[in-house]
């Protein structure tokens, strides 16, 4: 009961009985000069000797006689008895503290050995982030929870990871940098008022977070810099207790397009995705999505509901998009074979829509998040244009990955409903269709089972005893997209400036100095339907650039 509930008599005794106590209890804290201070001992020794200094204080003080009452020196009583109270709540916290031994053989960094009561101080524990004021963990609750020292290990290739013993939990850094010089052979100046110029650029600056909050759970987080943005690329969590039947949950890739779901792309063959993807992908999205690997792992599916917003993190309507593929090796099980990474498979994507367009503005060879100076414009909606219906969306792809040689084909198709602000539900059903075949060969014989991070058979080194070439492949692609003729007759896009249908062919080398480091060198040529405009009075049947990119991956 606290002091204050006491009768004024029991009070005044209880008061005298204090700073007696006080008087007796601070020689005998400081005494025992044989026995060390707490910190110098760990675990059970130190919780002993401190319940044992407890019964000292009770012992102490219980045996003190009772003093007469003063009536001056009763508020002066009563704050050296809070003092005793505070001594003592101490006392217990730390007791309370060594109640939860840290784990046997825990180290912290460069292998010192550490307790709870450190780990929570130094690096936050669970009271720092509920707030300041929050109390310490204790064994004889389950909030806050007490932070565990466990013994890890570290390793570094690709990226830097730290984990347990037993691999419960983990933590991954990896980083993407990329550095593009784009070079057009024809291209005015922005003070001309041209469309697109040539510049150096960084297309991504991704830093990557990810691992394990024990094993079935999967975190990952990627800011990320491109162009001239910042963006959160992304944030889910997965929960994987069975390869066969996985959750996740956040913003992260969509399963759509062949070579954006199943194509890292730090593995891309040519620098950037096809001219489907880029204009009518859902990109990355925030939803919840099911999906796994099924009959040993030979075919693989997804399924989830998103927003449906390109590159927004909020849905502007009431119906989320269904997103789904399946991707399937049929012969994987036949290892050595020439069909044992071949795969077939398609996907879609449908919702309903009513929202900006985005992108407004479709171009050769930037994705929505890309700057208008990157690309060549081809179609831009008119300003009054919105999404506004159905849309439907698929395509089916096939690859095959074979000695030397990566080889990837999509059909994509479907249609996006528009409308004008003017008229939101007098809409425009405009059908789009696109394909696009590319190869990638490696000259130095490097073997291929997927797109991924290629280990050459040697490094490029220019040392005596150390040289290398590196890996170089060769690459190309060849890619087509129509977009339907009512864009014009339906009053969308301005026909006297744009086309509907534009062809590319991308031919150039990746050099892969290592397996962290890749540089490539192309060129790409683009053809249009009908005369673009590339700036004031100014237009184009063709487009040339020169593309190199320097690649850092870890």
């Amino acid at each position: 009961m606290p002091i204050h509930g006491f009768n004024r008599r029991a009070r005044w005794r209880l008061a005298q009985f204090g700073w007696c106590g006080l008087c007796f209890v601070t020689p005998v804290l400081a005494q025992a000069p044989d026995v060390p201070p707490p910190a110098a001992v760990s675990g059970a020794g130190r919780e002993a000797q401190l319940e044992e200094r407890i019964k000292q204080l009770e012992s102490t003080t219980a045996s003190l006689p009772a003093a007469t009452p003063e009536t001056g020196r009763e508020a002066q009583l009563e704050a050296r008895i809070k003092q005793l109270e505070s001594m003592v709540d101490r006392l217990s916290t730390q007791v309370e503290k060594l109640a939860v031994p840290p784990a046997a053989g825990a180290t912290g960094a460069g292998g010192v050995t550490t307790g709870d009561e450190d780990v929570g101080e130094s690096a936050g524990g669970s009271a720092a982030v509920a707030g300041p004021s929050a109390p310490p963990p204790s064994s004889r609750f389950d909030m806050p929870a007490a932070p565990v020292s466990i013994p890890a290990k570290a390793r570094f290739g690709p990226g830097f990871e730290i984990k347990t013993e037993d691999d419960e939990y983990t933590f991954q850094f990896h980083n993407l940098t990329q550095i593009d010089y784009r070079g057009y052979w024809d291209s005015p100046n922005a003070a001309d008022g041209g469309l697109y110029h040539s510049t150096f650029g960084l297309p991504r600056q991704w830093w990557i977070f990810s691992g394990h909050l024990t094993k079935p759970f999967e975190y990952f987080l990627a800011p990320a810099f491109g162009f001239d943005g910042l963006n959160l690329l992304d944030a889910f969590l997965n929960i994987h207790y069975d390869d066969r039947l996985q959750f996740k949950i956040g913003r992260f890739k969509t399963p759509f397009t062949y070579e954006f779901y199943n194509v890292p792309t730090n593995a891309l063959i040519t620098p950037e995705w096809s001219l489907f993807f880029n204009n009518y992908g859902l990109n990355r999205d925030v939803g919840a999505m099911a999906w796994g690997q099924l009959f040993k792992k030979k075919f693989d599916y997804a399924v989830g509901l998103f927003n449906g917003s390109r590159n927004f993190f909020i849905d502007r309507n009431n119906t989320p998009d269904v997103v789904a593929s399946l991707d399937g090796r049929p012969f994987g099980d036949r290892e050595g074979s020439a069909l044992e990474n071949f795969h077939l498979g398609g996907s879609l994507d449908f919702g309903n829509q009513y929202q900006a367009v985005v992108p407004q503005v479709l171009r050769t060879n930037v994705a929505t998040t890309g700057s208008s100076f990157f690309g060549v414009p081809f179609l831009a909606f008119n300003n009054n244009v919105i999404e506004s219906g159905d849309r439907a969306l698929w395509d089916v792809h096939t690859a095959w990955y074979y000695k030397q040689i990566s080889a990837i084909a999509e059909y994509a198709g479907g249609f996006q409903d528009y409308a004008t602000t003017a008229a939101p539900f007098n809409r425009s059903h405009i059908p789009i269709q696109s394909f696009y075949a590319q190869l990638g060969y490696f000259l130095t014989g490097e073997t291929v089972s997927a797109r991924g991070m290629i280990k050459p058979l040697r490094d490029f080194d220019v040392r005596p005893g150390k040289r290398g070439l590196g890996a170089i492949e060769l690459a190309g692609r060849y890619n087509h997209l129509d977009v339907g003729q009512q864009v014009f007759t339906n009053g969308l896009a301005d026909r006297n400036l744009w086309s509907n249908r534009v062809w590319l062919l991308d031919v150039g080398v990746n050099w892969y100095l290592t397996q962290y480091v890749k540089l490539y060198f192309g060129w790409q040529h683009a053809e249009f339907g009908d005369p673009v405009s590339f700036g004031p009075g100014r237009f184009q049947l063709t487009n040339d650039m020169l593309w190199s990119r320097l690649q850092i991956y870890f």
